[in-house]
Order: structure tokens, then C-alpha cells, then sequence
């Protein structure tokens, strides 16, 4: 009964849509745009062409009282809910019910001497159209079918009643499995987005950012901040480990590095990219930019708790050079990394394992 349930009520977790809740709030936002103004053309018109025309029977003033309710929300939308997912949410909330409860009444109430056609349509095309969190749509879909077969018998001759019954729980049907397919669909292209997100930001061996998302984070940082620090962080004597260790270990080396340097900097806000094959940059920034010396050091000396024997090099193990530049108003990424580099440089020619500062040229 479980696996049923949890079949027809869409199948998916809510932990699911939580993770991607910024997507699915920008389909819906689409869809509550979309969806206002055609329903509100198509109000439109049913209300002149019953109107000018006798054939088409309509009830013009209620079709006119829900058109008023469509552009209202429509106004909401475009001066509030546009980039508020939450009010986005609580809109089409209001849409849904407020157009199942104007459907239901159109089409029992008010015709009781045809079935339910306009309402079988929307019982199967609104589970199609909205990502909604779990159950929550079939919830809406099984409560108005509920109230329109109610209604329905109440109002109608008994053989319209089991048309619109049988009718009714074919759509019900129908749109809800329709609609999960849907829903599973969108979700996979939302897990595609985030895949090729993530590509293209990380670093798939140390997963840090890669240089090009480094290099964006960096233009925004130097955006609203003056004072900034950069490190050009390189494992020494690299090449020479693989050759004596192979590249599996040295994959080791380089996501124990990356592990380390990202430690230290999320404490305070910071980031670290892999910058080259071995190479590192690290940012900090704002008021605790001078804490750039202190995360060094202290990743350096984490480096030798992690025990990454090295018997080439003159510790026993594997340790990295550093150099860093600071700077009070220079915008320009490449000077700052250009400085950065060459501090580097001077740690790698003056005996390696060691961290050294550079004046930037700002």
C-alpha cells in the first residue's frame, strides 16, 4: 500500500526537492507567468464570444469574476513574486485552488445539464505543469475531484453524475501519472544542470574550484573588497614524487593538499583552487586578510601529520612552498597572482619548504 501511495504522490523525497528547490522555483515562477496570461486570453475570450453569440453558453459573469482574479494575481506576480520564490509559491497556491474551485462550480453548479469537459482537461494538465513539493499536487487533484463529484451528484441527473465520476477518476488518473513522468523528467534535467555546474566550478580530482571558477570568485571578491591576500601554494619536488611513487600516490598528495588548504580557509570564509598540475592559489580577504601567514603555517604543519613519506625530500616527507602578496586597492587578478608567483619563485630557489611575502605592485 506504501509503494502505491508513494507511487501516485510522486515518488521522489522532499529532501530532493529542498536541493533543488531554486530550480523548480524558477519553473514554476515560468509557469505562473505563462499560465496566468493564457488562461486569462482564453477567459477573454469565452466572455465576448458569449457575448456576440448565443451558441457558445457561458456564464459571462462568472467567467468575468475569474478573469478579475487572474489579473489581479498576474499584477501580484509582476510587482512581487517575479524573484521571490516564496511568493511565487503562495501565488500558484492560490491559482490552483482559486481556478479548481471556479472550474468545479462552472461545471456543476452552473451547468448542470452537460458533463465536466473543460474540468476533465485541467484535472489532467495541472499535475503536467506544476513542480510542487511531494503529494502536495495530488493532494489539490484528489480533493477537488472529491468536491466536484460531490457537487456533481447534488446538482446533476444521476447519469451525468457517473459520467463525471468515471470521467473525473480517469483524468485524476491519468494527469497524475502523466504528471509524475514529467516531474521525474524535469528533475533529471535538474540533476544535469547541477552535474555540469559542478564541472564546470570544480576540480574533479581535489574537488575545489578549478581556475576558471577561482579566477570568477576572485573578480568578485576584488568587487567589494580592498584588502586582499593571494598565495601561489606548489608541492615541492612534485614530478620526482610520481616518478618514484606513481601518479596514484600522487593523486593522494594532491587531494590531501587540497583537503588541508580547504579546511583551514572555510573556517573564515575563504577559498582555494587548484591552480595547475600541482599548483595552488589561496584568497583571503576583508578584515582578516593579515590571517593569510597563520593558514599557511598551519596547513604546513598539517602536511606533516598526515605522514606523506617522501624519501627525496630532506623532511622525509611531502611539503609544499608558498608565497603570498597583500594588497589595499590593486584590482588587477594578474599583478596580484604575477606577485604571488614570483614570492614563490624566491621560496623555491632559497632551499624550498618555506613560506615567503612579496610587496604587490599596486
Amino acid at each position: 500500500m506504501k509503494k502505491i501511495i508513494n507511487w501516485f504522490t510522486g515518488g521522489y523525497k522532499f529532501d530532493f526537492y529542498k536541493q533543488h528547490k531554486e530550480e523548480i522555483q524558477n519553473s514554476n515562477s515560468k509557469l505562473m507567468a505563462i499560465g496566468l496570461m493564457s488562461i486569462a486570453l482564453c477567459l477573454v475570450a469565452f466572455i465576448i464570444a458569449g457575448e456576440l453569440t448565443d451558441k457558445i453558453h457561458i456564464h459571462v459573469t462568472s467567467f468575468t469574476i475569474m478573469l478579475g482574479i487572474i489579473l489581479v494575481l498576474f499584477f501580484i506576480y509582476l510587482v512581487f513574486a517575479k524573484n521571490n520564490a516564496l511568493v511565487t509559491s503562495i501565488l500558484l497556491g492560490i491559482f490552483v485552488i482559486a481556478f479548481y474551485t471556479f472550474l468545479i462550480i462552472e461545471e456543476t453548479y452552473l451547468h448542470s445539464d452537460r458533463h465536466a469537459a473543460i474540468y476533465y482537461v485541467f484535472v489532467i494538465v495541472i499535475p503536467i505543469t506544476i513542480i510542487a513539493p511531494p503529494y502536495s499536487t495530488f493532494i489539490v487533484n484528489l480533493t477537488s475531484y472529491i468536491v466536484f463529484s460531490l457537487l456533481s451528484f447534488i446538482f446533476k441527473d444521476i447519469s451525468l453524475f457517473y459520467l463525471d465520476a468515471m470521467f473525473g477518476f480517469c483524468c485524476l488518473i491519468a494527469g497524475t501519472f502523466l504528471g509524475r513522468r514529467v516531474v521525474f523528467n524535469k528533475f533529471e534535467s535538474f540533476e544535469l544542470s547541477d552535474m555540469l555546474k559542478y564541472q564546470s566550478r570544480y576540480d574533479p580530482l581535489t574537488n575545489i574550484y578549478n581556475r576558471r571558477a577561482c579566477r570568477k570568485k576572485l573578480e568578485e571578491v576584488l568587487e567589494v573588497e580592498n584588502r586582499v591576500s593571494v598565495a601561489m601554494i606548489d608541492i615541492d619536488d612534485f614530478k620526482l614524487y610520481n616518478d618514484t611513487y606513481g601518479h596514484i600516490k600522487g593523486d593522494d598528495v594532491l587531494r590531501t593538499i587540497a583537503s588541508i588548504l580547504l579546511y583551514h580557509v572555510k573556517k573564515y570564509g575563504f577559498f582555494v583552487s587548484r591552480f595547475g598540475g600541482e599548483e595552488f592559489l589561496l584568497v583571503t580577504f576583508g578584515n582578516q586578510v593579515d590571517i593569510m601567514q597563520s593558514i599557511l603555517e598551519d596547513s604546513a604543519n598539517d602536511m606533516k601529520l598526515a605522514k606523506l613519506v617522501d624519501e627525496n625530500s630532506k623532511t622525509g616527507f611531502v611539503t609544499f612552498s608558498a608565497g603570498y602578496t597583500k594588497t589595499n586597492s590593486c584590482k588587477d587578478i594578474e599583478k596580484l597572482v604575477e606577485a604571488a608567483d614570483k614570492a614563490l619563485y624566491i621560496a623555491k630557489n632559497h632551499g624550498k619548504n618555506q613560506i615567503v611575502y612579496t610587496e604587490s605592485e599596486e
